[in-house]
C-alpha cells in the first residue's frame, strides 16, 4: 500500500465518521464544501406498493454507477434506466447511507420511488434534464436495478469495500460497478467552475477519486466492473450501450438504442477550453494520468 492510498483511507474513514455523526460537511477545505447531505424525495404519483414490488423482485444484478463529479455519470445512469428491463435511480438516500439497516425490499422500494420522482421531474442535475426512458410503472419485468451514487461515496466504498459484498448478500444479487470516465481536463474545469475552488484543489479531488476507482476495480471480479468513457458514449452510443447491456445481461432493444442516440449531444462539452491553465497544472495532470491506464485515452487531449 503506497503512502497516498494510506492517506486516502485515513481521510475516507474520517469523512465517513463525520457524515455519520453530523450528516453535514466540514468547511475546512474546498473539497469538502462540495459534499452536501441529501434529502429523501417523496414521489407524488406512481408510488409502488408491496404488491407492485413483487413483480419487480425477480432480478439478478444491481448496478452501481461510480466516478468523479461532472464525469457524465448522471447521463449514464439515465441511459441504462431507459432500457425496458432496467430501473436505475439517481442518488438514493439508501446509497448515501450505504444501505445501513435496510433489507432487500426497502432498498428496491427506494430505487423505484427515486426513479419515479426523477421521471416526473425529468431527472434534473445542474440546470440540465437527463430523463430519457419511460416511467418505471410501465416496465413489465426488471432484470437490473441500479443507482448512480453520490460521487464522494466512491471514496467511501474504497475505504470500506466490505459494503459491496454485504449489499450483494442483502439483495441476493450480483453487484456490478460501472465507472463513468470523462476527460480529466474537462472534468476538473467543470468542477472548478461550479465550486470556484482552486484548480489545484480540484486536481487533488479528481485524482483521489481515480485512486478509489482503481482500487475498487482491483478488488472486483472481472465480470463485475467496467469503465464507460463519456466521450465514447456520445460518439458511438450504440456500440457503448451494447457493451454495457451485454455486461448487465440485458437484451438488445432497438427502441432503447434509438432513444439514447436522439437524446445525446453530438459532441461532448469541452469545459477545459474556458480555463486559463498554467503549464504546471497541465504537466501535473498529465503526469498523474500515467498512473491510471483507463486515462490513457486522453493523453493527447490537452487544453
Amino acid at each position: 500500500m503506497n503512502a497516498f492510498t494510506s492517506a486516502l483511507k485515513r481521510w475516507v474513514k474520517k469523512l465517513a465518521s463525520s457524515l455519520n455523526k453530523a450528516n453535514t460537511p466540514s468547511t475546512n477545505s474546498f473539497a469538502l464544501q462540495s459534499i452536501k447531505p441529501r434529502k429523501k424525495s417523496q414521489p407524488e404519483t406512481n408510488k409502488f406498493n408491496k404488491q407492485d414490488l413483487k413483480r419487480f423482485n425477480d432480478f439478478q444484478t444491481f448496478c452501481l454507477i461510480i466516478g468523479n463529479a461532472r464525469s457524465g455519470s448522471t447521463i449514464l445512469g439515465s441511459a441504462i434506466d431507459a432500457h425496458p428491463n432496467a430501473i436505475v435511480a439517481n442518488e438514493t438516500l439508501a446509497s448515501n447511507n450505504f444501505w445501513k439497516g435496510l433489507n432487500k425490499e426497502s432498498i428496491l422500494q427506494e430505487v423505484i420511488e427515486n426513479a419515479c420522482v426523477n421521471h416526473q421531474n425529468s431527472r434534473p442535475s445542474e440546470n440540465y434534464h437527463y430523463q430519457i426512458g419511460d416511467a418505471p410503472a410501465t416496465k413489465r419485468r426488471v432484470h437490473v436495478y441500479g443507482d448512480k451514487i453520490w460521487n464522494p461515496a466512491t471514496l467511501l466504498l474504497h475505504g470500506d469495500y466490505e459494503l459491496i459484498p454485504r449489499l450483494s448478500d442483502t439483495l441476493n444479487a450480483k453487484i456490478f460497478l460501472i465507472a463513468s470516465i470523462r476527460n480529466p481536463f474537462d472534468t476538473i474545469a467543470t468542477m472548478h467552475q461550479r465550486s470556484q475552488a482552486p484548480i489545484a484543489d480540484r486536481i487533488r479531488w479528481y485524482f483521489m477519486h481515480c485512486e478509489s476507482i482503481s482500487a475498487l476495480e482491483a478488488r472486483s471480479p472481472d465480470a463485475g466492473f467496467m469503465h464507460c468513457h463519456h466521450e465514447l458514449l456520445i460518439a458511438n452510443p450504440d456500440e457503448e450501450l451494447l457493451r454495457i447491456c451485454e455486461a448487465l445481461n440485458l437484451s438488445t432493444d432497438k427502441k432503447h438504442l434509438e432513444s439514447i442516440s436522439k437524446f445525446l449531444f453530438k459532441t461532448p462539452s469541452r469545459s477545459s477550453s474556458t480555463i486559463d491553465w498554467t503549464v504546471e497544472d497541465i504537466e501535473n495532470i498529465l503526469t498523474r494520468m500515467q498512473n491510471f491506464p483507463y486515462l490513457a485515452h486522453y493523453q493527447n487531449q490537452t487544453p
